[in-house]
């Protein structure tokens, strides 16, 4: 089960809350019944499938288990470059973040890894941090990459009402004399 810890800090400038998720489960699919992605370009065969594109929409759970809850969806491109180049869109999906994104990039080299965190709507309003990513489990239609999420981001507060006779005029650019 993953567990989720957001701590809020007094007197940051900008990002003022930490977002710490540790046990996300991502599973990519690419064959079988119901892969999660497909491909848009087939790339050079005779460099390794370099340039294959593909796009996905990668299901990220809380845990293994069948009865896992959907936490999220990975929806994006990955493109072989040499190694995978990965940019999608971490779409939260369950009550607590529903609708809140972070905006994933980076390349996937090896079993272990990062993803940097270059922003984040909603909830996660301009995010910044990273994924850890271990490959988990290999299985005959696809991995499992299990995810830890540490981040940084400006949460949302309810600005107190004001009217606009109650601000103070000034001038975009200083008069020229």
């Amino acid at each position: 089960m993953a567990k989720f810890e957001i701590t809020s800090y007094q007197g940051a400038l900008v990002e003022d809350t930490r977002l710490y998720v540790d046990k996300l489960y991502l599973r990519q699919v690419w064959s079988g019944k119901t892969p999660n992605q497909t491909p848009v370009i087939e790339g050079d065969d005779t460099r390794k499938e370099y340039g294959r594109t593909l796009v996905n929409d990668w299901a990220i759970y809380d845990g293994l288990a069948p009865d896992a809850e959907l936490v999220a969806n990975g929806r994006g491109i990955h493109v072989n470059a040499v190694d995978w180049y990965n940019s999608f869109i971490m779409v939260f999906v369950n009550e607590r973040f529903k609708g809140s994104t972070l905006e994933v990039m980076g390349a996937t080299i090896g079993g272990k890894g990062e993803w940097a965190i270059v922003g984040g709507t909603g909830e996660f309003r301009m995010a910044r941090g990273v994924i850890d990513r271990t490959y988990f489990d290999r299985t005959s239609d696809g991995e499992i990459m299990e995810l830890t999420i540490e981040a940084f981001y400006r949460a949302k507060k309810s600005p107190a009402p004001t009217k606009m006779e109650d601000q103070p005029v000034e001038p975009a650019q200083p008069k020229f004399t």
